[in-house]
């Protein structure tokens, strides 16, 4: 069983998702909070099987998407922190998450409609 420090054990990474992981460090299209990380293997293997699969041309134009979308003054991204002042990471991952869905039904609704 591997080491536990404050929680359970996080994942690695696959070999084979280590151009998602490098994706998420070196974005700049979505500016996070600070204390926000989207460092979870589990999570994104989730979500990746909720959109088909992932890929870099899906993420970066989806990211970028995101991130005019949270400059846009009339709109209301996630919350920074939650109450007591911890990052808001759920709220982030359930943007993040919700929109890749959406964009992924988007996408496949009308390449099917053709």
């Amino acid at each position: 069983m591997p080491y536990r420090n404050n929680g359970p054990a996080k994942k690695e990474w696959a070999s084979e998702d280590l151009w998602l992981k490098n994706f998420l460090e070196t974005q700049t299209l979505l500016q996070l909070p600070d204390g926000v990380t989207l460092d979870d293997p589990k999570w994104w293997e989730r979500l990746s099987l909720a959109c088909g699969g992932l890929g870099l041309d899906f993420l970066t134009a989806e990211f970028a998407k995101m991130g005019n979308w949270c400059e846009n003054p009339n709109k209301k991204p996630p919350a920074e922190t939650r109450r007591g002042g911890k990052p808001n990471v759920g709220g982030w991952k359930n943007f993040i998450g919700n929109w890749l869905v959406r964009a992924y039904d988007k996408e496949r609704r009308y390449k099917n409609a053709n």
